[in-house]
């Protein structure tokens, strides 16, 4: 692979540098004896300006292409400085016939090449943009085969620059030439507002460092599409090219330095592009230590100047989905208007999906196998906290469940057993009235005793009913649940809320209640005399402390533990205090 590489370096700029030759020997031809009706040819400062214009796309194109082994804007580049480089030898008087016709086919390529550049730097370029590329190619292969063999230049009124005996003639069509070089000057200018469309919607949409990113080639791109489009419409306008008009050669002037802006912006987004690739390279930093949760995602859009960057990872397993560094699932992050998907990938397994701003789109190449090494691991890191999540999800769905148990049976002994309970103890009264008035003293009696184990049994019942789930929890809150817990503990319980009248989520409601019954349990066993509970807020936590004065705890309850790690709580252990801390959110 890397033999392969350095051949297509070696090629480019051995290309580079026939290019650059090719625009010395324009200069020379521009500037040397001899007829040459060719703009540069009008002015020693066009002449500099073409040979600059030339080196700039060279250079910016080689720029650009150094790395990539497929062709690309770069290699499109420098065939746009051939193209702006020949024209001047289309005039060459002195030249072989030969070059100067494939000068001229050359330089016809001019447009469409740069319509193919600006159309190739955009990754989102649609089916249209690209047929409309290859129908300019062949719009120019139609107008080239039409001048090679149908144009005699003796007797072509408009001839400007090559007026000299045409090598390939086979029939001179004077009507014919003159129809299709109308024709495509209208064509040209249709490419000119394409060209500008396309670079303006590039500037338009996506989110600003996508447009940042873009304007160095989008804005000149959109200049050399007007001059494009007023060049066309001059040109119709006038019977002759000739270059000594003051109104074409000025557009000769600008289109030169339009072209030049293009190239500058091209060497700019190179050398961003390799600003890029350093930070990439000095990313593998961040690898060094064991970074948190996140860190990779923070560093890497930072690397690449995207704070929008997203980073989603793959589960395998059959778990399936993206998550983020922390486990928490993501929506798919899908390509969107001025933003692009990269699927990283591992011994050719997907690892992870980056959602970043364009035109970034060759960012998989840049990340090294250690910075993959170190996405992997987080990957793993990712997929364990997934499956944690998961457990704690599937814990925290059977504490609720079992809440909504406890309340349906607290509810169905209220309703039922102790309302039959009740309409029982009053007959029984009723009864025993009856035989009180008709002196059967035996059945009194018994009555009234049946009356007593009924209250009994209905006081246990209502027992049993507050110790499944508290009607006080549901109907008054938190501070009423906790100061009845208090009143029927088999100890001294102190109860302090702050904010009695706030009212929080109730499942976390229900976890305190029990996790405080648990904790009063405990203390009990450990031979407590007291218990003090207090139930604060700390920014987003519902912070509760149970301190007692018993034995040294062994353990914590396990149902304490339980209730509040189903909520993403953690409880704190120490001498004689137990410290709950549970998001409230």
């Amino acid at each position: 692979m890397r033999h392969g590489r350095l051949v297509v370096s070696s090629v480019r700029i051995a290309a580079g540098l026939f290019v650059l030759l090719v625009g010395v020997m324009a200069f020379a031809v521009a500037m040397g004896p001899g007829r040459n009706a060719t703009y540069a040819a009008a002015s020693e400062s066009a002449a500099v300006l073409m040979l600059a214009t030339c080196s700039a796309l060279v250079a910016a194109g080689l720029a650009t292409s150094f790395g990539r082994r497929s062709v690309g804007p770069g290699d499109l580049a420098v065939l746009v400085g051939l193209a702006w480089a020949a024209a001047p030898l289309v005039g060459w008087s002195q030249g072989p016939p030969a070059v100067r016709a494939g000068a001229l086919v050359v330089s016809l390529l001019t447009v469409p090449l740069i319509l193919h550049l600006v159309a190739a730097g955009d990754p989102g370029r649609r089916p249209v943009v690209r047929s409309t590329v290859v129908l300019a190619y062949a719009v120019t292969s139609a107008v080239t085969v039409v001048q090679t063999l149908f144009r005699d230049p003796y007797v072509d009124q408009t001839c400007f620059a090559n007026c000299s005996v045409n090598p390939f003639l086979i029939h001179s069509f004077p009507d014919l030439v003159r129809a299709v070089e109308v024709a495509q000057q209208w064509f040209l200018a249709s490419l000119g507002l394409l060209l500008i469309g396309l670079s303006s919607a590039r500037l338009a949409r996506g989110p600003r460092p996508a447009r940042r990113q873009t304007a160095p080639i989008a804005v000149p791109a959109v200049a050399v599409g007007v001059v494009v489009v007023v060049r066309s419409l001059v040109t119709l306008a006038r019977p002759v090219e000739d270059p000594s008009d003051a109104v074409l050669f000025t557009g000769y002037v600008i289109a030169s330095a339009t072209l030049l802006a293009l190239a500058v912006g091209l060497g700019m987004a190179a050398v961003v592009r390799e600003a890029r690739r350093l930070a990439l390279s000095r990313f593998v930093t961040v690898l060094a230590g064991v970074p948190a949760a996140g860190a990779l995602e923070a560093a890497l859009g930072a690397a690449v100047n995207d704070p929008d960057l997203r980073l989603g990872y793959h589960l395998q397993g059959g778990v399936g989905g993206l998550v983020d560094a922390r486990g928490r699932s993501v929506l798919e992050l899908r390509p969107s208007r001025g933003r692009h998907a990269t699927t990283l990938t591992r011994e050719g397994r997907p690892i992870a999906v980056i959602n970043h701003a364009g035109p970034y789109s060759d960012l998989e190449a840049h990340l090294s196998t250690s910075i993959r090494l170190g996405l992997e691991n987080e990957r793993l890191q990712a997929e364990e906290l997934a499956t944690f999540e998961q457990l704690r999800a599937s814990q925290e769905r059977i504490v609720e469940a079992g809440d909504r148990e406890r309340r349906r049976l607290e509810r169905d002994l209220h309703d039922g057993a102790q309302q039959r309970l009740l309409a029982l103890s009053y007959d029984i009264r009723v009864a025993g009235a009856a035989a009180a008035a008709n002196a059967d003293t035996h059945t009194a009696l018994t009555l009234e005793r049946a009356t007593e184990v009924t209250q009994e049994a209905l006081l246990d019942l209502r027992e049993l009913a507050r110790g499944i789930f508290p009607a006080a929890l549901v109907d008054v809150g938190l501070d009423a649940a906790l100061r009845t817990l208090a009143d029927l503990a088999p100890l001294p319980v102190d109860v302090w809320v702050d904010d009695a009248r706030a009212r929080g989520p109730a499942a976390v409601e229900s976890a305190v209640y029990f996790a405080v019954l648990e904790a009063v349990q405990d203390a009990r066993l450990r031979r407590a005399t007291q218990v003090r509970v207090t139930v604060g807020q700390e920014r987003d936590l519902l912070v509760v402390e149970v301190k007692d004065d018993g034995q040294q705890r062994i353990s914590m309850p396990t149902a304490l533990t339980d209730r509040v790690g189903a909520l993403r709580g953690v409880v704190i252990s120490g001498a004689g205090v137990c410290r709950m801390e549970i998001p409230c959110a």
